[in-house]
């Protein structure tokens, strides 16, 4: 598959890029929450960046427009992949995952030999990324009536590093602060909040009725936290909750692909003991030493919501006819302005059919 696929195979190749703009337009449209952290992320974060660029809006972008000219950039388009190929299936940018008993392991060793013998060995160049992030603040319209508004920022950014109070704090904003705030009081059909390691966080929520109430309750934040007081029994149960989280069962793929994101990202045994044992140790006080954290993540101001109508009832425009109405958010308030098309064609849908994966990558032994 990595030497004896046809790249020049034309018809193939635009059946490809029409069903995987299909399959991206569908999730985008479906899982509008991850695609408005996705966005606001991709505005502060190289990481959000770059997930963006190759998962999100971004990335249905290149494919529109790779669709729609892709009988005079075909030359091109095949050119680069065949570049691309040589420079990853390359020994030197090698890294395998396999995830596998001892007798599994033996089977790979020898495949692997048959395998490395193909493969060229010339230098790995690292590409040097110009990730220009800009502060957009967008608004993304979509066929729902309601809206999924997310709101995102770094708390390293100024300086603090990652507590294991943090996941404590997650459990109680996504089943008491916004859980109340959003769904109970609010409407919504649903909540979410993140704390990252690499201090990239977010708050959302889904099929929410509300924009600016709902972008209210997220600047609360800090004062929610200065006031905090809860007594043991209701922290033990937020201490709790974060611990069930850490342990769900994991199959051995899951377990291989925690063993990948550790070694990839520099994660210990040590550092995951350390991170447990703050969250077992969080108090009351602890939630409140976090506001510098609510109002760093907070100070960002970077929002995007994915919703149908705007909150002045102008006309209905959905994302299935491409167009993205811009929300200029200055942190008091939301204003809405000019559009831009994507220029979606929905006829072009190419059939179901395979792809291939990428090379998988991994360390052996790590985490067994």
């Amino acid at each position: 598959m990595m030497y004896q696929s046809d790249l020049a195979n034309e018809k193939r190749l635009l059946e490809i890029i029409g069903e995987t703009r299909s399959q991206l337009y569908e999730r985008l449209k479906s899982a509008g929450h991850n695609t408005s952290i996705k966005r606001a992320s991709s505005y502060h974060s190289e990481s959000g960046y770059l997930n963006e660029i190759m998962t999100g809006i971004s990335f249905y972008e290149f494919l529109n427009d790779l669709y729609d000219h892709f009988e005079e950039r075909k030359g091109m388009i095949i050119e680069k992949l065949r570049a691309v190929s040589h420079q990853l299936f390359n020994k030197r940018a090698l890294l395998v995952s396999f995830t596998a008993d001892k007798e599994g392991y033996d089977v790979l060793e020898k495949a692997m030999d048959t395998l490395i013998r193909q493969m060229p060995d010339e230098p790995f160049v690292k590409a040097d990324w110009n990730m220009p992030l800009e502060k957009k603040n967008e608004g993304i319209c979509c066929a729902s009536q309601i809206q999924f508004v997310g709101r995102t920022g770094n708390y390293k950014d100024a300086g603090l590093p990652f507590r294991g109070s943090l996941l404590v704090l997650q459990n109680i904003l996504n089943y008491d602060y916004l859980w109340i705030r959003l769904r109970v009081k609010g409407g919504a059909y649903g909540c979410m909040s993140g704390f990252g390691r690499d201090g990239d966080c977010y708050m959302v929520s889904y099929l929410d009725p509300k924009l600016a109430e709902t972008n209210e309750v997220y600047d609360k934040l800090p004062e929610y936290l200065e006031q905090f007081d809860q007594d043991e029994r209701s922290m033990d149960r937020y201490v709790i909750g974060a611990i069930s989280e850490m342990d769900i069962p994991k199959n051995p793929a899951a377990l291989g692909v925690r063993g990948l994101t550790a070694y990839l990202s520099g994660i210990t045994r040590e550092q995951l003991q350390k991170e447990r044992d703050e969250v077992i140790d969080t108090d009351a006080k602890e939630i409140r030493a976090l506001v510098p954290y609510a109002k760093a993540v907070l100070s960002n101001n970077c929002l995007c919501v994915v919703g149908n109508e705007n909150q002045d009832k102008r006309k209905q425009l959905t994302f299935y006819n491409g167009t993205i109405i811009v929300v200029c958010y200055t942190g008091k308030e939301i204003k809405y302005g000019k559009q831009k098309n994507l220029n979606h064609n929905p006829s072009a849908v190419a059939e179901i059919s395979k792809h291939i994966g990428a090379l998988p990558r991994c360390s052996r032994d790590h985490w067994n």
